[in-house]
């Protein structure tokens, strides 16, 4: 597989705070890539940098042989993004706003087209919907089409089941996977940590910045696993014919401390 995304030693503060600091990782085509990490670890700004939203201090990104930093209007034509909230115009119809958002891409869609991906995210019904019609579910699902209105490549999705019910997240890891089928790269965060076991073939973890860990969920929890039966505090201990999961390195690399 090619490398698609290669970020080498990036670095970025605000004010005195230290954000992300010297954080290197590829990402391979075709592959689900996970970014995981508490609040405040620092994953929504690498992404940031990644996406060419913000400039990093230190270091370089290169996204389909681009260098966003100085081709970031080529880098963005050919990337899709999701984000926690979309903003949607309450004004506009479910069809017209995919319309809108594939102008400003430079771009015409079709009914057809529109019809299609609407579809894919289950939301046919509601066309000549009002946003204010649609459920908190059916609006991430929206900004799910919004971000494939320019038939991205690479498709980055943050915290895309925030808030959901079980049956609607669910629902979207099917849709992740089809999209995977149609052989574009995804890149995502989320707090559920299930979520990045059951849908990415690498995940990275951060944490005050750094990213601490990178590979295969389950290269992680065999690397992990005998120090995490070992450790004192660790209620594994006391469950010890439960399996060990992606959450249990999570917790065990991240510490239990609650963030706010």
């Amino acid at each position: 597989m090619s490398t698609v995304i290669d970020v080498q030693h990036i670095s970025k503060s605000f004010g005195r705070v230290q954000a992300v600091r010297n954080v290197s990782f590829a990402v391979q085509a075709g592959e689900i890539f996970g970014l995981l990490g508490p609040n405040g670890a620092g994953k929504t700004t690498t992404l940031s940098i990644i996406e060419g939203l913000m400039a990093p201090d230190e270091g370089r990104v290169r996204v389909l042989g681009l260098d966003v930093t100085t081709q970031t209007r080529a880098v963005k034509a050919r990337i899709g993004v999701q984000l926690q909230e979309t903003s949607l115009i309450d004004e506009l119809r479910v069809h017209e706003q995919m319309e809108l958002f594939a102008r400003l891409y430079g771009r015409s869609i079709s009914q057809d087209e529109i019809e299609e991906l609407l579809a894919m995210v289950g939301l046919q019904s509601k066309a000549n919907a009002y946003p204010s019609a649609l459920s908190g579910g059916q609006k991430q699902r929206l900004s799910l089409a919004l971000a494939l209105v320019n038939e991205p490549e690479i498709l980055f999705l943050d915290e895309p089941t925030a808030g959901l019910d079980p049956q609607a997240r669910r629902h979207l890891w099917e849709i992740i996977l089809a999209l995977r089928e149609q052989g574009r790269t995804i890149v995502l965060t989320t707090h559920y940590i299930e979520e990045a076991e059951a849908l990415c073939q690498r995940v990275g973890v951060m944490a005050e910045g750094e990213l601490i860990a990178l590979d295969a969920p389950e290269t992680l929890i065999e690397r992990h696993r005998a120090h995490i039966i070992s450790s004192e505090s660790s209620p594994i201990r006391t469950h010890s014919r439960r399996s060990l999961n992606l959450e249990d390195v999570y917790i065990h690399l991240t510490g239990r401390r609650l963030r706010a």
